[in-house]
């Protein structure tokens, strides 16, 4: 800090003493900032506590010269960006020792990172410092499916034939995943897999059994995630189509006399492509036939 200085001169047999006061010299220190090892794995949307100290060059705290605390406080970065992230606290005790608790936000990228703190001085006495320390984040993922839409009728699917999938996979920073595995299923049971391409995207062609019992179909993509310590929570989701039975429709018996005036009795059948009733939930089930006459 400020000090004062003042110079003597004690006299002589023929001169008198003087003094003077030099009140303008700033003693300045450096100061050191140091972060503990970050031990913590957070994912994107979690908090974690980062510790250490800060000292002047001799190992004291940021007092001034009557050894008052100035209370410094610290900005932080990770990655050279402060946009991603919130921070709670950074006040320097003083003895030198300090915590943060720092917020990831929910689109922050998983990899490793550098955090840096800085320290920047409100005084002009002492000098401004930095420190790193680094982490690894973990992720989540976003599975998408774009095609079918959910119980869309222009999706309906006549079984025996086939539905085409469309699947988008992409992290919480909304990069795509790329060469990754995603499983399909169909009413919850395993049917295959594929792999995201370079965008993220994996098209499944699904053959629907010709004797499937029609209705909706539930179809499931899951993926599993990646485990480490930059790793990525996997993600699930699913999608309905209506799959649908041809009807046949015969008229095996006219009867009645086909006079003007009498009534004539037409006689048939309604089954589905395999000559079986039609059926709901299960049940048998019958249906409206409506009759034209020329």
């Amino acid at each position: 800090g400020l000090v004062a200085i003042t110079l003597f001169f004690n006299g002589s047999e023929n001169l008198h003493s003087t003094a003077s006061l030099i009140t303008t010299i700033t003693v300045r220190s450096p100061t050191d900032i140091n972060l503990d090892m970050i031990t913590d794995n957070p994912a994107a949307g979690e908090s974690f506590t980062v510790t250490g100290n800060l000292t002047s060059s001799n190992g004291s705290g940021i007092t001034d010269r009557n050894g008052n605390t100035l209370s410094p406080s610290l900005t932080f970065s990770i990655d050279g960006e402060s946009s991603t992230f919130s921070v709670v606290g950074g006040t320097v005790s003083p003895n030198g020792s300090w915590s943060v608790v720092i917020h990831l936000d929910l689109t922050f990228p998983r990899g490793a990172h550098d955090l840096m703190a800085t320290y920047t001085p409100n005084v002009n006495y002492y000098g401004s410092s930095t420190g790193n320390s680094t982490f690894d984040s973990r992720g989540y993922s976003l599975l998408i499916i774009e095609d079918p839409l959910d119980l869309d009728p222009d999706s309906r699917t006549i079984r025996g034939d086939d539905v085409s999938m469309n699947v988008s996979l992409i992290d919480n920073a909304g990069l795509p995943i790329v060469a990754e595995s995603v499983d399909i299923l169909i009413d919850g049971v395993f049917e295959s897999s594929g792999f995201t391409d370079i965008n993220g995207s994996m098209n499944v062609v699904l053959n629907i059994d010709s004797t499937r019992a029609p209705g909706p179909m539930t179809i499931s993509a899951e993926f599993a995630g990646i485990n480490g310590t930059t790793g990525l929570l996997g993600d699930e989701t699913w999608t309905r189509v209506i799959i649908l039975a041809p009807t046949v429709l015969e008229i095996t018996a006219i009867t009645g006399s086909a006079i003007a005036g009498e009534s004539v009795t037409f006689s048939g059948i309604l089954l589905d492509e395999h000559g079986q009733f039609l059926v709901h939930s299960g049940n048998p089930w019958g249906g409206i036939v409506h009759l034209d006459i020329d």
